[in-house]
């Protein structure tokens, strides 16, 4: 019986740690809407994209519509990336990155931590897909849940992002990840 006692144990700690206090999670936004209706994955554009975008910011300079874009993306891409499934063997410094670039991006925009990414996300992209369509009334009013200092402001801000080397190295690395993920599963 004392021998078992170890086994026992180990037992009823798995046990305990079966049935965890469920912890609150963010719902998981929609991925952006591609601009391309043809994107096959666009979770998957989302990475390219927005690694392309904040590499270098001054290409996005009087270009809200597509800053919008780019950050919408690097939105979703904190939440949803670290629960997706193809996701599971990244590089564990994938996922605090990100998290760590949205942040950084939202102080740059101006756009509150405490506000969910399902909103975020969904404001962004719809301002994006108006700005395209050359319709800066629906964009402000997509914006103005995410900016407590006026949609104009925020505008301002997504068409003169700073660099930001924090964002460009996390999108940076994502899109690394991606590519080193599709070579495994397809070596040839």
């Amino acid at each position: 019986m004392i021998r078992f006692l170890p086994a026992l144990a180990g037992l009823t700690l798995l046990g305990a740690c079966a049935n965890p206090t469920p912890q609150p999670r963010e719902a998981i936004p929609n991925p952006p809407t591609p601009p391309v209706a043809s994107a096959a994955d666009p979770g998957r554009q989302a990475v390219i994209e927005a690694a392309y975008a904040f590499s270098d910011t001054s290409r996005l300079a009087g270009r809200p519509a597509d800053a919008a874009r780019a950050a919408a993306d690097l939105e979703w891409m904190a939440v949803a990336l670290p629960r997706d499934p193809r996701w599971v063997d990244a590089s564990a410094l994938v996922f605090p990155s990100l998290v760590g670039a949205r942040d950084t991006l939202r102080r740059n925009l101006g756009i509150p931590t405490s506000l969910p990414s399902t909103t975020v996300v969904s404001g962004l992209s719809r301002a994006s897909s108006t700005l395209a369509a050359g319709d800066r009334s629906a964009a402000s009013t997509a914006l103005a849940p995410l900016a407590p200092e006026g949609p104009d402001a925020l505008l301002a801000r997504l068409s003169a992002l700073p660099q930001m080397p924090e964002v460009a190295a996390a999108t940076r690395l994502a899109e690394n990840e991606l590519f080193r993920s599709a070579r495994q599963r397809d070596p040839d």
